[in-house]
């Protein structure tokens, strides 16, 4: 006898992630638990629109992997940032003041105040 695998796929939220582990609220209402091993190759914050698929049946039990929707780009400039602590805020077009860290900025080791960036905000 052939057992099908079925594979459903639902679009959620990230309503919480910390440490490496989170959760997410489907459409439907669905709550998933889920770790940063069921990520694709994003890193995902509260507020991040994703898609849950999740596949059932067979010889396994149901598994399932998140795909982070890519979050819209932004440009502003560096407000500040502290050699010392290696964090700093973006001044976005409206004056906002967005933290990060040097974790979080690509392919740099420093950045100084004034200098333009691009930027994908995890929540608006």
């Amino acid at each position: 006898m052939v057992q099908r695998i079925g594979i459903q796929k639902e679009r959620g939220i990230v309503t919480k992630y910390v440490n490496g582990q989170g959760q997410i609220t489907g459409e439907q209402g669905r709550i998933y638990d889920f770790t940063y091993a069921h990520l694709e190759g994003a890193r995902a914050f509260p507020g991040d629109r994703v898609t849950v698929e999740v596949s059932s049946g067979g010889a396994t039990p149901a598994s399932f992997r998140i795909q982070v929707a890519p979050r819209p780009q932004e440009e502003g400039y560096v407000h500040e940032f502290n050699t010392q602590t290696l964090f700093g805020r973006v001044a976005r077009p409206n004056r906002e003041l967005v933290p990060f860290h040097i974790t979080d900025v690509e392919n740099a080791r420093t950045v100084r105040a004034g200098q333009l960036v691009h930027f994908e905000a995890a929540s608006p």
